[in-house]
């Protein structure tokens, strides 16, 4: 029943919301703890090939750090294919990226150890050394580029939510071990320290990503907060090892503040992030001022073919994406634009217009070629035209028309949504996401003026030539637009301001 069918489709978006969480979450803890220190391997590789030891105890040591070193450098290079599957999937730059990056680690790994081994032989050879520091610093600067573009893929609250447990899990340790081993409890703090210096990385990282705001003035409040809170926990671990601590409590007090500042900059974060609670579902009447004059009615504006609603049903199966390529694409776009309350938003309503003109014109397209099989002509009597909107081949260049100045509308409200987003992240995916448009319509309009030469004597190579083309523009066009669509939304939850009451993102009920 559709009942029964409406109930299984939430149930299965609620499920697949999970799921996707469920990955953000583990690609989080994944990259909180892989990448919490990416040069030690590399630096105790260094030390093992410079180390004043018997030959085979020389040797022993170095295979044991060159063994740790390759495995650290796979353990990155595999969190980042991780992030590839999960936190790349609306940016294919970001995911291109990534590829090349891992890439290059792969490549730079064995190099190293090459080079380690050669230095470990030669310790006293100023070229071995040279040649070591030269590949060394190489892998570093890959090592730190890949660390970027994994950062650009998860959340920051949820690599924020992640490093505070993990910073409460290796200070409670520290402060237990303090009594009873001071050495390991110098490593737990040492960890402490670590997380902490991601923490600082990934703050900065969002204060760039931020404009001036409320927000950003808390966050860098936050931020030298804690790096004041690590400076007095790193000296008060020294202090409490050397037995010149004064007060018992100050290494664990010390440690606890360092912990309570990355939460403090974890709320923020989230808080920031939180989505918009739901709008009601009727909203209460304006209160009339006392001297308000009752307006007279707003009298109807010009009819629109455009303009009424048609039975659309979201719900329903999509049209076959092999058999109707254009009518499917034009299907999803009014999926889209169906979840939003037309009313106070001219994108909304450009998009669904540009997919019902994409309808028509399909419609048309395939009946002229029905026709144009058969031997008539466009105004023949013998030949049976399919139903469409359109009567002429003039009809199908006028709205193809009609649908370039739809998306320079959606472009300019576009541009006006990314100027006053705070968020330099979703400005640039909104970025992205409508940069195709303009080129897109540019060879629309090339399309329509080709299928327009080829009116006459039925030439099925240039009608299926131009029917491909017009497939191709139409699916990218309208997968532009619904990816502008959404970075919008996106966008709009984070504008301080709307100057704009007719760019309203108000999902249905």
């Amino acid at each position: 029943t559709p009942e029964q069918k409406r109930a299984a489709q939430a149930e299965l978006k609620e499920a697949i919301a999970e799921l996707k969480k469920s990955c953000n979450d583990h690609l989080a803890a994944k990259v909180v703890g892989t990448f919490v220190d990416i040069t030690g391997p590399i630096m105790e590789l260094q030390a093992a090939a410079l180390a004043p030891l018997a030959p085979a105890e020389k040797s022993e040591k170095f295979n044991t750090k060159a063994a740790d070193f390759s495995l650290h450098a796979e353990q990155l290079c595999r969190v980042a294919e991780v992030a590839t599957d999960v936190g790349c999937d609306e940016d294919p730059k970001r995911h291109e990226n990534l590829k090349l990056s891992i890439e290059s680690l792969r490549d730079a790994t064995p190099m190293v150890v090459y080079s380690a081994k050669t230095l470990s032989l030669n310790p006293d050879s100023e070229s071995a050394k040279e040649n070591f520091d030269l590949v060394k610093q190489q892998w570093v600067t890959e090592a730190v580029r890949l660390r970027t573009d994994v950062d650009k893929c998860v959340k920051p609250t949820d690599f924020m939510v992640e490093s505070e447990k993990k910073v409460k899990e290796e200070g409670e340790a520290a402060m237990a071990l303090m009594k009873t081993s001071p050495k390991e409890a110098v490593v737990k703090v040492a960890m402490v320290q670590k997380i902490t210096n991601r923490v600082l990385e990934v703050t900065d990282a969002e204060l760039d990503n931020v404009g001036d705001c409320e927000y950003r003035v808390k966050l860098v409040g936050h931020r030298a907060n804690l790096e004041q809170a690590i400076k007095v926990a790193g000296q008060a671990t020294n202090d409490h090892i050397r037995g010149q601590a004064k007060d018992p409590e100050g290494f664990n007090k010390s440690i606890t503040e360092v912990h309570m500042n990355i939460n403090r900059i974890k709320d923020e974060m989230v808080c920031f992030y939180l989505p918009l609670p739901p709008l009601p579902d009727e909203l209460p009447p304006p209160i009339p001022e006392e001297d308000e004059e009752e307006k007279p009615p707003r009298p109807p504006g010009p009819v629109d073919s455009d303009e009424e609603e048609d039975a659309f049903d979201a719900s329903a199966p999509a049209p076959d994406p092999v058999e109707a390529p254009i009518e499917h694409a034009a299907f999803k776009l009014r999926q889209e634009t169906a979840k939003y309350v037309e009313e106070d938003n001219d994108m909304i309503t450009a998009a669904r217009k540009i997919a019902q003109k994409f309808q028509q014109m399909a419609k048309y397209t395939k009946g002229r070629r029905e026709l144009l099989e058969l031997g008539a002509t466009e105004d023949g009597e013998g030949g049976r035209r399919e139903k469409s909107e359109f009567s002429s081949m003039t009809d199908m260049i006028n709205t193809c028309k009609e649908i370039i100045a739809l998306t320079k509308n959606i472009q300019k409200h576009a541009s006006m949504i990314s100027k006053n987003c705070p968020d330099k992240r979703l400005v640039m995916s909104l970025a992205n996401s409508m940069e195709p448009i303009g080129m897109l319509s540019q060879q629309l309009n090339i399309i329509a003026s080709v299928k327009a030469s080829a009116t006459g004597k039925y030439n099925e190579e240039a009608e299926v030539e131009a029917d491909e083309m017009l497939t191709i523009n139409a699916q990218n066009l309208m997968k532009s637009v619904r990816d502008t669509v959404r970075a919008s939304e996106a966008c709009s939850v984070r504008m301080m301001s709307n100057p704009n009451a007719n760019l309203q993102f108000k999902r249905r009920r």
